[in-house]
């Protein structure tokens, strides 16, 4: 049987991993609560790991300009990629994700999905 991914795609680079941690960081310094969504929240859950383009949270719509703000003090470019669900930080090749709503609008952010969130 062939592996779920390639070993390639199960390394993730220092540099890269720098960028997430330093991200992260920077939120939690700023007592910007999020919550870890895509590959990584999989990976915690299932214990495959496959690292992709980006790392992917959820955060509620009213923290996600002032998140936006701190990554780019921080030297990141952002962006509200699309204004009713997504916006980007990114720092060369390194993407993070905030999601703050489904794209099609019907599943916004809200305080009860940090209610039911794991730490």
């Amino acid at each position: 049987m062939p592996p779920l991914a390639s070993s390639s795609a199960s390394v993730l680079d220092e540099h890269t991993r720098d960028f997430y941690r330093r991200g992260l960081s920077l939120l939690d310094n700023n007592k910007l609560p999020y919550l870890v969504g895509g590959a990584y929240a999989f990976a915690r859950y299932t214990g495959i790991e496959r690292h992709t383009k980006d790392f992917d949270i959820f955060m509620h719509p009213r923290d996600v300009e002032r998140a936006l703000a701190v990554l780019q003090a921080s030297g990141c470019s952002t962006e509200m990629t699309f204004p009713h669900w997504l916006a980007k930080a990114t720092c060369g090749e390194d993407v993070v994700d905030i999601i703050f709503s489904s794209g099609n609008g019907v599943a916004l952010v809200d305080d009860e999905w940090f209610r039911h969130g794991v730490a």
